[in-house]
């Protein structure tokens, strides 16, 4: 096994493998199942496998390469096996293992720190990031001003420069009283002929031209009106939700969080316990159902209880009736009697979705009905 340091450690690319023997002609020898184990930084691993060799292997030559693989992580160490070999010892067959980067993997929307540094420099931006692997950190683009869409994955955080179309236009033979020193977008050339005699001797006509890019090669730099910009990827999301603006004070947030629960609630004063108890007992909110024959069971539309009340009807015969839930088995429901009265009453708590089983025998029903819990009152 071999084990990189930081600054050699390869990187994600494309690799190929070469196996090296020691300093032994050895002839008609095997090895059998060569595998070679990637480690990454990350702990995970890849194994490449190289197959069996089998044959006469020269001094000091590399006896096996393998064929161009991908590797897309930073890899720690690299460790050499095989399943049996008829040389003596292994460090007579294999003396190095050599790991060669054949290319790099392609990395549009990331660059190298000088390059961040020296765009941000120049031109006030940079649209790419930079992976720094010593400390494992990102550097975020910095982008001020236009982005323009892309769906090149090439050209993810390219910069385009600011460019306007050129002025151009020209004059022929404007002679030469005309002429001064020109600067700036206009400038001249002098051309063949002459305009005649002039205190005894003939004068040269000029040209003169206008090219706004001697004045501003911004004039020139682009076919269109172009601002600076960045190309990048652009996401549309379309919801039917309403987005409604939340302003932060970021200097305030642990002051905000103060009056707030931890998921445990283990942070709750004497106050909040008191609310939070409050939640599960039972409010002023009812709906009255219609009773149904004897074992019939009834679904809880929220979190609350089922409170069943009858009469019994006979005096020398056993009466009773019971509300029980069905999931849990919890119901509170009076004895069975053998005499006639009225207003006995039985009871259950139920989460949401869970059901009520409602029996009586020799009873006559008089109430069904579920109250909402104080905490589901909403659900009413």
């Amino acid at each position: 096994t071999y084990t990189y340091n930081e600054v050699e450690r390869p990187t994600a690319g494309t690799y190929k493998i070469s196996l090296n023997h020691g300093s032994y002609n050895v002839a008609n020898r095997t090895l059998n199942n060569v595998v070679v184990t990637l480690t990454f930084t990350d702990g995970t691993t890849q194994d490449i496998s190289l197959g069996n060799f089998t044959g006469t292997i020269p001094t000091c030559s590399a006896y096996y390469e393998s064929g161009v693989f991908a590797v897309d992580k930073t890899v720690a160490s690299i460790t050499f096996s095989h399943s049996g070999s008829t040389i003596s010892t292994t460090t007579q067959c294999v003396q190095n293992l050599q790991l060669t980067q054949v290319t790099q993997l392609a990395k549009p929307a990331f660059c190298t720190e000088e390059e961040w540094q020296t765009s941000v420099t120049r031109y006030g931006v940079c649209g790419k990031f930079v992976y720094n692997s010593d400390n494992n950190t990102v550097r975020l683009p910095k982008v001020t001003g236009f982005i323009e869409g892309t769906i090149d994955l090439n050209a993810l955080g390219q910069l385009v420069e600011a460019g306007l179309p050129n002025i151009i236009a020209y004059g022929v033979n404007l002679g030469y009283r005309s002429i001064q020193t020109f600067s700036g977008a206009f400038y001249t050339d002098a051309t063949s002929g002459s305009e005649g005699s002039y205190g005894g001797s003939f004068r040269t006509n000029y040209n003169v031209g206008l090219d706004a890019s001697r004045s501003n090669p911004i004039y020139g730099n682009s076919s269109t009106v172009q601002p600076q910009s960045i190309k990048g990827y652009i996401y549309m999301v379309i919801a039917t939700s309403t987005k409604t603006d939340v302003q932060v004070n970021l200097d305030n947030i642990a002051t905000d969080l103060n009056g707030k629960a931890d998921v445990d609630l283990s942070n709750t004063n004497d106050t909040a316990k008191v609310l939070m108890g409050r939640m599960a007992m039972p409010s002023n909110r009812y709906i009255d159902l219609t009773i149904g024959a004897s074992g019939s069971t009834y679904t809880a539309p929220a979190n609350g209880y089922f409170i069943f009340l009858y009469n019994t009807q006979a005096t020398s015969a056993t009466s009773w009736g019971l509300c029980v839930n069905t999931q849990t088995e919890i119901g509170i429901y009076p004895p069975a009697i053998i005499y006639a009265a009225e207003g006995y009453r039985a009871w259950c708590p139920v989460l949401k979705g869970q059901t009520s089983l409602v029996m009586y025998y020799n009873a006559t029903p008089t109430l069904l009905r579920f109250v909402y819990a104080v905490g589901s009152e909403s659900e009413a």
